[in-house]
């Protein structure tokens, strides 16, 4: 059974705030002198014990020569990347392993970059031997980690910003060019007693026909597209059905706004002289 083993103190889950959703955590006591044991992800307690309680059972990871005992689940946490599927995680001890740990978390409720100096200072204490490489947060290692797929969102929802703004202008056009060619006959429709409010309704009604139209031949293009756009998204099906409504509704509002200013312009020129006009 293929799975990652990571060394971790007693104090590791409580300072990264990953929570223990059944039995209990590692402590100081869980030594060289204690029996091995170890804790293990949602994902492998899902994987090798879907039907019983994984507390209490006991793995081997040296083919059978040493037993360990699992005393507790945590809960799933994506360590390579948002992009990658959860493993299978056993987290042992580094007293009873022998682990010597390759990174050092801390949390201070200061600014963490403000301890990186005191920091290199108390590891030189314990050994002068030991280099730190690098030290950062781990908010910046989250923005670093979904810097790509950052850029590549904020770029397609540019794009999609526009496309809107040039469908909004499109639709505007269109209707301001059609309004105008039916100038005569919204004139007598509204000399032979056809309210404002009517006519303005009727030239809505016709657009947002069209804009209806257009919305579903949209949404059907962009679930032909779902499997390309779900390279990008993260714990989000491509076909969100709130995301999609949410768009049509927008674009139907862009669209009607735009329906609605030339039929509002047209109509609130006298009749008379909408019928004298070419």
């Amino acid at each position: 059974m293929l799975m990652d083993l990571d060394g971790v103190t007693a104090d590791y889950f409580a300072t990264i705030r990953q929570p223990v959703v059944q039995g209990r955590p590692l402590t100081a006591h869980d030594d060289e002198r204690a029996p091995p044991v170890a804790m293990i992800n949602q994902t492998l307690a899902r994987h090798r014990w879907p039907s019983e309680d994984p507390v209490g059972k006991r793995i081997s990871l040296d083919s059978g020569k040493t037993w360990i005992q699992i005393v507790g689940i945590v809960e799933d946490t994506k360590e390579y990347g948002l992009d990658r599927p959860v493993g299978d995680v056993v987290y042992a001890p580094n007293a009873q392993r022998g682990f010597f740990p390759g990174n050092l978390v801390v949390r201070t409720s200061a600014d963490p970059m403000a301890l990186a100096a005191a920091l290199r200072v108390a590891i030189r204490e314990v050994d002068p031997e030991l280099a730190v490489d690098r030290v950062a947060t781990i908010e910046g290692l989250q923005a670093e980690s979904i810097a790509s797929p950052r850029v590549t969102a904020i770029l397609l929802g540019l794009f999609a910003a526009l496309a809107l703004v040039i469908s909004a202008s499109g639709v505007a056009a269109v209707m301001a060019l059609a309004v105008s060619q039916r100038t005569n006959e919204l004139g007598i429709r509204m000399a032979l007693g056809a309210s404002r409010e009517s006519v303005v309704f009727m030239v809505l009604r016709q657009g947002f026909y069209l804009a209806l139209a257009g919305t579903a031949i949209g949404i059907a293009g962009a679930l032909a597209l779902t499997r390309w756009v779900s390279t990008l998204l993260y714990d989000t099906s491509p076909t969100d059905l709130a995301t999609f409504a949410a768009t049509g509704l927008l674009f139907l509002i862009v669209a009607g706004t735009a329906c609605f200013v030339p039929a509002r312009q047209i109509t609130a020129i006298d009749p008379l002289l909408a019928l004298r006009r070419e």
